[in-house]
């Protein structure tokens, strides 16, 4: 549930169009799920280490 949250806020994050505009679209990707929202990333390593 947690981890589909946080990939449709990403996808519709405001600043994402003007990110893309002044940066570009690899690091806006970047930025967006590395940085901004990382939690699935963090929750996905969470699970595995715990297997």
């Amino acid at each position: 549930m947690r981890s589909r949250y946080l990939r449709y806020r990403a996808e519709k994050d405001a600043a994402w169009k003007m990110f893309k505009r002044c940066y570009g679209e690899e690091w806006t990707e970047e930025y967006i799920h590395g940085f901004l929202f990382d939690w699935e990333q963090k929750l996905a390593q969470l699970v595995s280490n715990k297997n």
